[in-house]
């Protein structure tokens, strides 16, 4: 039967999604928050074993230390709906956001950042199946768990050989680690031997 329901609502799953039903407007109804907290908790009663009625319920939950029943739930989903009335972004506030996220990784990619050298050795590696040769890429040697010393440069092209995190190994030869899954920073490569390896990647037909 058809409900009028003033102010805040929420749409529910007459027949939940997970248990063979769908999206159409017979299997849609609105419920106060309230109810839909209760409804979902009785879900969870009646089919405990299901794991995403449990997930769905959770959802509802916001946080495990928060919400503790249908009326603090009602009252916050009401709260958050009348403190979003009139919400609009402007252009000045799009700028604050992208601000605010200046150099941060994003769906949309790094805002504001240049990538760093390594990153960029593994963006052109991808793409072109070459190493570039960078003047600021790291040539270090590394001492391995077999304590086998191995001459690191650049950085990436050892890591993905040994299954190592970038990261990880960078941090190491920069000092910021002590160890890292058994390998140890020994020093940095010279410009012979930075020279001596990146001749031996072009041999390889790796390197431009």
């Amino acid at each position: 039967m058809d409900r009028n329901l003033d102010g805040y609502k929420e749409r529910h799953h007459i027949i939940p999604k997970c248990l063979g039903d769908n999206n159409s407007s017979e299997n849609l109804v609105y419920l106060t928050a309230e109810e839909h907290f209760v409804a979902h908790q009785l879900l969870v009663k009646i089919y405990p074993e299901n794991k995403r009625l449990v997930y769905a319920l959770s959802a509802l939950c916001m946080s495990k230390n928060g919400i503790r029943n249908n009326k603090m739930y009602g009252w916050i989903k009401k709260k958050n709906s009348e403190a979003r009335k009139g919400y609009k972004q402007t252009k000045e506030s799009n700028n604050n956001r992208r601000k605010k996220l200046q150099g941060r990784k994003t769906s949309s990619g790094m805002l504001g950042n240049n990538h760093s050298s390594e990153s960029k050795i593994k963006i052109s590696t991808a793409q072109t199946g070459l190493i570039k040769k960078n003047s600021r890429a790291i040539y270090a040697w590394l001492l391995s768990p077999e304590n086998e010393k191995i001459l690191f440069g650049p950085l990436l092209h050892e890591c993905r050989k040994f299954n190592l995190t970038l990261e990880y190994v960078s941090a190491l030869c920069k000092g910021k680690k002590n160890k890292y899954r058994g390998w140890t920073f020994i020093r940095m490569a010279d410009e012979t031997e930075r020279e001596y390896k990146e001749e031996i990647l072009r041999n390889q037909g790796l390197m431009k």
